[in-house]
Formats: structure tokens, sequence, C-alpha cells
């Protein structure tokens, strides 16, 4: 088959792999203008055996194609598991932003490659990162031809137009990049209806793979901290919000052609309304799939809407990723949150009570919000650290503040001076009452540390779906101890998942 459109991707910055969802939903867009589109995942596996490579290149690339992108959202230096783990923060090297998962001379001889069969072809490169990732992608060191920006499956139906067409396509020149960044807010298309992800034949999943889906875009919340695109939505505003008919065929689909049952779902806040997630739980129905799955939720709703925990235990739900970010009610309050200790501790007893053993709770907590001290930081990180029978893992950041360079950065980032913050001479923020960047740095070490140390750190959140990717059960994962990890049978696993997938792509493509 002759291919339109190509797509690298892969989520080689861990230690599991599950599917990122962005080149898939281009595809999807793309394929529903009757274009051949192919999505090439592992591609941190495909380029560590480069004849390999080579000749799929040679089997999927020709004088229709028009372009090749780079889906590097999860992109990462580090393609393989190391032999031990001695520090917690070893398992979460995605949060090192990289480029490539690989060296970055090899990039541009391997644009010089594709470009040499096909010179027409264009390179493209986007992804959540790509905002401050343009130093890294110039043309001069890569090849790229165009960085993206934003949404762009509103939008790339009438790039590939435009390419097919040789018409001009607008950008901007950001460090010597050509960069195309697509409006957020305006999409061309109604999301309700037409944000479907259908995976094709050619996608060439396994029964057992946990895959993402999305049932909303955007966030009606605009946490003062937070950099995503399309914060402070309308609550109200269904353009954004699947139809259950849309979300129970998806999931139906999944299921017939492939055997699917597990997902994440990667919703801003799976829980923004209790409507919302009574639809969902109705699509699920709808489908007559019994799923399992994963998402993000706000406490705070939670302990305002207290039904919504057993609809979602109703629903499936294995694992809870709760983004509580502080007990310093003052801090909280700074930032847009809710998070009095003791409606915190009350929700979440409810929580376990309700859910029991069968599903994960995992909680996020960042250092040096407004108000935050080192005595009022480790006050209740240390009610946190004991609250094992109501929290099962946890983990804390260091408040980062992206610039103004950013594509959306966040409130604070846009005006630190506003929620009290000052710089010194090496750019580091000081919040205003006195902790300092490298303070919080150094409290969220030494707290992870302890945690990897003593078994306090255990698998949640969205890792635990990403693992049964790798032949876990939910049982194996529920208690197992992050220090506990079989790094060999990881790495092991790894492999055989991406042997299996290459068997079964190379065989569809020469059938």
């Amino acid at each position: 088959m002759k291919y339109h459109a190509i797509f690298f991707t892969d989520m080689s910055s861990r230690t599991w792999h599950s599917r990122p969802m962005g080149a898939y939903r281009l595809a999807t867009e793309l394929r529903r203008q009757n274009y051949n589109v192919l999505v090439l995942d592992f591609f941190g596996r495909w380029i560590q055996d480069r004849r390999s490579f080579d000749a799929l290149l040679k089997l999927v690339i020709s004088d229709e194609t028009v372009f090749v992108g780079y889906s590097g959202t999860f992109f990462s230096t580090n393609t393989t598991v190391s032999s031990t783990i001695n520090e917690y923060n070893d398992f979460y090297r995605h949060d090192t932003i990289s480029t490539w998962p690989c060296d970055v001379n090899y990039i541009k001889l391997l644009n010089l490659r594709i470009k040499s069969l096909n010179p027409d072809i264009k390179i493209f490169y986007g992804g959540a990162w790509a905002s401050f990732l343009t130093s890294n992608l110039s043309p001069k060191f890569t090849g790229v031809d165009y960085i993206v920006q934003g949404f762009a499956d509103s939008y790339i139906v009438d790039l590939v137009h435009r390419l097919q067409e040789k018409k001009h396509i607008p950008y901007s020149f950001e460090n010597d990049c050509k960069v195309i960044k697509y409006d957020v807010t305006g999409q061309k298309f109604n999301f309700s209806d037409q944000g479907q992800t259908i995976y094709h034949e050619s996608d060439c999943f396994s029964a057992s793979e946990v895959l993402p889906l999305e049932t909303s875009r955007g966030c009606m919340f605009k946490c003062k901290f937070c950099s995503f695109p399309l914060l402070g939505r309308k609550k109200n505003d269904n353009s954004y919000h699947k139809s259950p008919t849309v979300v129970a065929q998806e999931l139906e689909h999944n299921y017939k052609m492939f055997g699917v049952t597990g997902y994440m779902f990667v919703d801003d806040t799976f829980n923004e309304t209790t409507d919302k997630i009574k639809e969902i739980h109705d699509a699920i129905k709808q489908s007559g799939v019994d799923i399992k799955f994963a998402c993000y939720l706000r406490l705070d709703l939670i302990e305002r809407y207290p039904e919504q925990i057993q609809l979602l235990k109703d629903m499936g739900v294995q694992s809870v990723f709760l983004g509580v970010e502080t007990l310093n009610p003052r801090s909280a309050r700074a930032v847009g949150k809710n998070s009095d200790p003791e409606s915190v501790k009350q929700t979440l007893e409810l929580m376990r009570e309700i859910l029991g053993d069968q599903c994960s709770i995992y909680a996020s907590f960042i250092v040096g919000l407004p108000h935050e001290t080192e005595e009022t930081f480790n006050q209740w990180m240390s009610w946190v650290y004991d609250r094992e029978d109501l929290i099962d893992s946890l983990r804390m950041n260091a408040l980062t503040l992206n610039g103004q360079d950013a594509s959306w950065p966040s409130e604070i980032s846009k005006n630190p001076e506003k929620f009290g913050y000052t710089f010194d001479q090496n750019n580091n923020w000081i919040n205003n009452v006195g902790m300092t960047e490298q303070t919080a740095q150094r409290l969220s070490n030494e707290w992870l540390k302890k945690g990897f140390e003593t078994g306090r750190i255990k698998i949640g959140g969205f890792d635990i779906m990403g693992l049964q990717n790798m032949g876990f059960s939910f049982d194996e994962l529920k208690n197992l101890e992050m220090r506990s990890l079989p790094i060999k049978t990881l790495r092991d696993c790894y492999q055989q998942m991406f042997n299996d997938y290459k068997q079964r792509l190379l065989a569809y493509l020469n059938k």
C-alpha cells in the first residue's frame, strides 16, 4: 500500500509502553478523507536496528507520501530500561523533556534518507512539548521542516491539502524553526461528534493492551500553576464533550477489532461534572463492554459530589490520579484549589470505603506554592506519608515556572509578581514567604528518596495500567513497591512487546 502520511510515535520515556494518542487522533481525521496513513509505533526501538528500519522506510514511502510526522510527546533519550533502579526518579524518566529517543545526529541522517526516497516530503515535529524544544529542532541540525503546536486534528486535513496543492502554509519563525501554531479554542469541528479516534487494523494492537481514550477536551478549571492549553472553558460547552454514543462506538469498535477492554481516560479532569460521569457510565453500558480504566480526578469535586465515587466503581475504575497539590489551605486557595486537610481526609476515607482494595489511589503534590514554607510542607506531608491506608502511592515535584516563552504559560509564569514570586541572580524563584526553588527541589528529593527506600512509594496512577501491557495483573501491581520492580523482567517484556508488534505490522504490510 502507498501511504500519504506516516507518523513516528513512541512512549520511549517509560519502562512500560502504551500507545500515545496524538498520532492516532491525527490519523483518524486523515483516514476520514480517504488518505492512507500509517502510524509507526515503538519508534525508539525501530531505530536500534537501522538496517531493518531502512527496509521498512523503503516499503512504506513512495512518490505519493506527502509528509512524515514525529509525535514527540513521550520521546526520550533513554530507550532501554536500566538494570537497576537506585532512585525513584529513574522510573519517571519522562519528567525530563527530550526531543528524540536517540542521538540527534542520527535524526538528521534519517530525515536525509527519507527525503532521498521522496524529495518532496515535508517533515513535521509535534507533541505536547514542541513549544519548549524549538532550539533543539532547528532544520540546520535535524532536517525537520515545521514544528507544530496546538491541537492539530482540526487542521490536519487542510494542511495536507495545502501540501498536495503546493499552497502557502502559514507559519512564524522561532529560533530558525518554521512554527505552525494552531488556535486551541477555535476548533473547526465539533469534538462532541467528530472526536472519535478510530484505531485501524494497521495499528496492530493486542487484546491485552490498555489504550488511551478521550471523553472530553480541555478543562473548565484554571489552576494558576497549570500550563495546559484550553483551560477555563465553559462548563456546559458540549462542543468539547464527546457524545455518549461516540464513546460507546469507540469501546465497541476496539473490542470487536482487537479485544481491548483496558483504558486510560486522558481527560484533563475526568470528573468535572457528575452529569458527564453519568453519560460515560451510560456509554459503557451501551457498548456492552466491561472495561477497566484509570483517570485523573479532582478530589475537591469528589468532596462536593460524593455520588461520583459509586458511579466510578460501577464503570470499572481501577486506578485514580488525584492532583491534590497541597494541604496548606492558604496555598490551595491561592492557586485555585480547595484542599482543607480535614475535608481531604474525610473524602479519602469515603473513597477507600466505597472503592475498597480494587482501586489504586495515587496523589501528586507540588512543593513551593504561595504561602508554603519548609515547615508547613513537612508538617502536612508527614500526615500524607503516614496515611498509607488512604493513599496507596504519592509523588511530589518542585514548582516549575515555565516562563513567557512557553506556548501556554501558567498564570503564575505570566505574572509571578502577582503571586509573590521573585527571582535570584540565577533566575531561580523565591516564593512570597521565602521558600527558594532549591529548597523545594531538596524537599521533593528527600521525601521521594525516603518513600522509595521505605517502600512507601508504590506503583500507581497511570503506571499501574501501563504495566499491565507488560503482562502483569492488577493484583500483582496493586501493592508493588517501586523498589521491588522486576527490572530485568520489564526489559524483556518491553522487547517482546515490540517484537510481537513488529511481527504483526510486517505481516500486515506484506500481505
